[in-house]
């Protein structure tokens, strides 16, 4: 039997060549999709401010390819929008203030109406692989149908590129070195002289 001695070394004893190996080791290995999970829960609870409803109704793809994005399969109600809530609730974001009295201006011009919101690619997940299928009282003809379609289509859309804007900015800190380097630290992670991954017994 032959005992191998491996020396262990903290993150802040790595010279800075060392240092980014264990980064590039952290950012491959230690992140994944339930680190992006308070966005996710933030836009649900905004969703609803807002009229949109569903179970677990935001899909996700990101963050390198062209057909990244996000969307929202559910629903929308007219009567569910509250935009006095969303700006209460995030009193400094202008583009959800926009998205919300856009949508407020629906509401009461046509407090009846209601879309539901369906997916149309299984392949690709961002704001234009929805369907949306607006639900009116009688009496709606068809260039009013068509004018409103096209203002929630719009408000809905900017929603869904505002949902995937947090997720990209919430995984860009998460892979920068700041939040890298703390989390490694707050772990205790061990690494031999060159930066690589040591368990320390």
């Amino acid at each position: 039997m032959k005992t191998i001695t491996v020396e262990v070394y903290d993150f802040a004893e790595l010279d800075e060549k060392a240092k980014e190996t264990a980064r590039d080791w952290y950012r491959q290995n230690g992140i994944d999709s339930e680190d992006l999970r308070c966005v996710i829960d933030e836009a649900e609870e905004i969703g609803a401010m807002l009229g949109f409803t569903g179970e677990n109704p935001i899909q996700w793809s990101g963050f390198s390819c062209q057909g990244d994005g996000a969307r929202w399969i559910g629903a929308w109600s007219a009567k569910d929008v509250s935009a006095d809530a969303l700006k209460e609730h995030a009193p400094k974001d202008e583009t959800l203030h926009k998205i919300a009295d856009r949508l407020d201006v629906l509401t009461h011009e046509y407090p009846e109406i209601s879309f539901k919101l369906k997916g149309t690619d299984r392949h690709y997940v961002h704001k234009y692989t929805v369907s949306f299928e607006l639900d009116t009282p009688a009496g709606y003809n068809s260039l009013l149908c068509a004018k409103i379609y096209t203002e929630f289509q719009d408000a809905a859309q900017d929603f869904m590129q505002w949902i995937y804007d947090q997720l990209e900015k919430q995984n860009t800190w998460l892979h920068s070195s700041e939040y890298v380097d703390e989390t490694i630290i707050a772990n205790e992670y061990g690494f031999t002289k060159d930066g690589h991954r040591r368990t320390t017994l």
